[in-house]
C-alpha cells in the first residue's frame, strides 16, 4: 500500500497519557480546517474523561468523527482502578447511546465484518454536518508490560482498516 502523506495531516498527543485532548483537539482542529475531516480515536477511558463534550460538537456545529475503542476494562488502568472491568464492562457501558442522546449520529459495532461500512456511515454523517461516534468492542488488553504492545496493534488494526477507505485522505 502506498503511503501519502498529508501535509497538517495528524494531530497526536505526543508519548504521555493525556485523558481529555482527542475530542477537544478534534474541534480545534475542525475550527482551523472545517473542510476536513477530522477523526479522533480514543479509548473507553479516555471516553470518560471527555465524553460529554460531544455536546459541545453537535451545539457548536463541528461535525468530527470519533471512534471508541471500548473494551470495558480502560486497559493500561486497571493498577489504579483495579476493579473497573467489574463494574464497567462494555455491556453495561454503551458509549454510542450516550452519544445519540446528545445529538450526535451513533453505531455500536461488535464484529469486525462491520467495521468498514460503520466507518463509511460515520464520515459521510460527519461530512453532511453531523457529529459521528462509532463505538467498536474489542477485547480486553493483556496486562502491563504486555499493554504498549497490544495497543499499538490494535491501533493499527484500527487505522489500517480506516486508511482502507474509498477517498479517505488523513487525518486533520
Amino acid at each position: 500500500m502506498a503511503s501519502r502523506a498529508i501535509p497538517r495531516g495528524y494531530l497526536g498527543w505526543g508519548h504521555t497519557s493525556t485523558l481529555g485532548f482527542s475530542i477537544p483537539a478534534m474541534m480545534g482542529a475542525k475550527l482551523a480546517c472545517p473542510d476536513r475531516l477530522c477523526v479522533a480515536f480514543l479509548g473507553d477511558a479516555a471516553f470518560g474523561q471527555q465524553g460529554m463534550d460531544i455536546e459541545t460538537s453537535v451545539r457548536e456545529k463541528l461535525p468530527i468523527m470519533m471512534v471508541v475503542l471500548n473494551n470495558g476494562g480502560f486497559s493500561g488502568y486497571e493498577k489504579h482502578h483495579p476493579s473497573t472491568s467489574k463494574v464497567s464492562p462494555s455491556n453495561v457501558q454503551n458509549y454510542s447511546k450516550v452519544a445519540e442522546g446528545l445529538g450526535a449520529y451513533s453505531e455500536r459495532i461488535e464484529k469486525s465484518d462491520d467495521l468498514v461500512p460503520a466507518f463509511k456511515r460515520g464520515i459521510k454523517s460527519a461530512n453532511a454536518g453531523r457529529t459521528a461516534l462509532i463505538e467498536c468492542i474489542t477485547t480486553v488488553f493483556p496486562r502491563y508490560p504486555g499493554f504498549v504492545h497490544a495497543l499499538d496493534t490494535s491501533s493499527l488494526f484500527f487505522l489500517s482498516s480506516f486508511r482502507l477507505l474509498s477517498g479517505f485522505e488523513g487525518f486533520y
